[in-house]
Protein backbone atom coordinates (compact mmCIF):
# COMPACT_ATOMS: atom_id res chain seq x y z
CA UNK A 1 0.00 0.00 0.00
CA UNK A 2 2.79 2.41 1.30
CA UNK A 3 4.85 1.74 -1.68
CA UNK A 4 2.00 2.03 -4.30
CA UNK A 5 1.30 5.18 -2.50
CA UNK A 6 5.03 6.25 -2.91
CA UNK A 7 5.48 5.32 -6.77
CA UNK A 8 2.19 5.83 -8.03
CA UNK A 9 1.46 8.77 -6.08
CA UNK A 10 3.20 12.10 -5.49
CA UNK A 11 5.55 10.77 -2.29
CA UNK A 12 8.59 11.28 -4.57
CA UNK A 13 7.58 14.46 -6.03
CA UNK A 14 6.91 16.00 -2.69
CA UNK A 15 10.50 14.62 -1.33
CA UNK A 16 12.26 15.67 -4.32
CA UNK A 17 10.66 19.52 -4.29
CA UNK A 18 10.92 19.58 -0.12
CA UNK A 19 14.33 18.87 -0.46
CA UNK A 20 15.67 21.48 -3.10
CA UNK A 21 13.42 23.81 -0.80
CA UNK A 22 15.65 23.09 2.02
CA UNK A 23 18.61 23.97 -0.11
CA UNK A 24 16.70 27.02 -1.83
CA UNK A 25 16.09 29.30 1.33
CA UNK A 26 16.30 32.45 -0.41
CA UNK A 27 13.55 31.12 -2.92
CA UNK A 28 15.42 31.53 -6.36
CA UNK A 29 14.95 28.32 -7.77
CA UNK A 30 18.51 27.41 -7.80
CA UNK A 31 21.25 26.40 -5.66
CA UNK A 32 24.46 27.08 -5.79
CA UNK A 33 28.23 26.77 -3.51
CA UNK A 34 26.79 28.71 -0.34
CA UNK A 35 23.16 26.89 -0.25
CA UNK A 36 24.55 23.44 0.15
CA UNK A 37 27.55 24.79 2.30
CA UNK A 38 24.80 26.04 4.75
CA UNK A 39 22.65 23.37 4.66
CA UNK A 40 25.73 21.01 5.45
CA UNK A 41 27.10 23.18 8.35
CA UNK A 42 23.38 22.74 9.99
CA UNK A 43 21.98 19.55 9.63
CA UNK A 44 24.68 16.99 8.50
CA UNK A 45 28.34 16.70 10.99
CA UNK A 46 30.16 16.25 7.69
CA UNK A 47 33.42 18.68 6.89
CA UNK A 48 33.13 18.79 2.52
CA UNK A 49 35.11 21.21 1.16
CA UNK A 50 34.10 23.80 -1.35
CA UNK A 51 35.99 21.74 -4.23
CA UNK A 52 33.93 18.83 -3.21
CA UNK A 53 30.42 21.08 -3.28
CA UNK A 54 31.59 22.99 -6.81
CA UNK A 55 32.28 19.29 -8.34
CA UNK A 56 28.72 17.90 -7.44
CA UNK A 57 27.30 21.23 -8.82
CA UNK A 58 29.31 21.28 -11.82
CA UNK A 59 28.68 17.49 -12.27
CA UNK A 60 24.91 18.23 -13.09
CA UNK A 61 24.87 21.77 -13.97
CA UNK A 62 23.85 21.69 -17.57
CA UNK A 63 23.47 25.39 -18.70
CA UNK A 64 26.70 25.70 -16.69
CA UNK A 65 25.76 29.02 -14.33
CA UNK A 66 27.25 27.54 -11.63
CA UNK A 67 23.75 26.97 -10.04
CA UNK A 68 21.57 24.27 -9.89
CA UNK A 69 18.02 24.24 -11.27
CA UNK A 70 15.64 22.53 -9.50
CA UNK A 71 14.85 20.30 -12.68
CA UNK A 72 18.95 20.08 -12.58
CA UNK A 73 19.07 19.21 -8.80
CA UNK A 74 16.27 16.56 -9.43
CA UNK A 75 18.20 14.73 -12.21
CA UNK A 76 21.35 15.18 -9.99
CA UNK A 77 19.72 13.60 -6.98
CA UNK A 78 17.75 10.79 -9.06
CA UNK A 79 14.33 11.97 -8.65
CA UNK A 80 13.85 12.46 -12.87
Amino acid sequence: MITKKWFFGKGREEEAFDLFTLFDRKERGLVGLNDIKSVFNQYLDINISDNDILEFIEEADGDKDGYLSQNEFFTKLGYQ
